[in-house]
């Protein structure tokens, strides 16, 4: 070692932040006789003992005297009313005949549900317009006949005439082309 660092520790005594080696080398008794931790000194005082440890007490159950409520099936009553009445307009009127009833049952269940009285108003007009309708067919049936015979007289008509002017496109062709083109019978 260098004179000027034993004049500066005598007696080879290093601090412990001085390398005494280059690094890489470490002798093997210094595994062996790294400085052991002093023992510390116990603790006297001990704490007063605890009472063991209690759960805070649980808050009293409350009942609730809950009883089954009824259904209200005039909100039912009401909805399938409006739904027939509405289906009688697709359907010649006849569901809301239905849909009449079921409004009855719903408005007399619950008298302030807006749906049974909205489904009653809805069936109640298709249904009167069923019954003027049928009735002013009994009452005019012999004029609806009247216009419906001469509406197929007018059809058959029609059809006759076309018929006419495709026969003489076709003799017109078979002068042109020179081959017979009359439908088979």
């Amino acid at each position: 070692m260098d004179n000027n660092q034993n004049n500066q520790f005598p007696n080879n005594q290093f601090p412990n932040n001085a390398p005494q080696q280059p690094d890489g080398y470490r002798n093997f008794n210094e595994y062996q006789t790294q400085a052991q931790p002093e023992a510390q000194p116990q603790n006297t005082y001990q704490a007063p003992p605890q009472a063991p440890y209690q759960a805070p007490p649980l808050p009293q159950a409350q009942y609730y005297n809950y009883t089954a409520q009824p259904k209200n099936e005039s909100k039912t009553y009401g909805i399938l009313s409006i739904i027939f009445g509405v289906c009688g307009c697709c359907c010649c009127g006849l569901p809301s005949i239905a849909g009449v009833i079921l409004g009855i049952i719903g408005v007399k269940k619950n008298k302030d549900d807006v749906l049974s009285i909205v489904g009653l108003v809805i069936s109640a007009l298709l249904t009167a317009y069923l019954l003027y309708t049928v009735i002013d067919f009994a009452v005019h049936y012999d004029d609806y006949m009247a216009m419906f015979n001469e509406f197929m007289e007018q059809y058959n008509e029609l059809m006759e005439m076309s018929m006419e002017q495709a026969m003489e496109n076709m003799e017109n062709l078979e002068s042109v082309s020179g081959s017979s083109l009359t439908p088979v019978k």
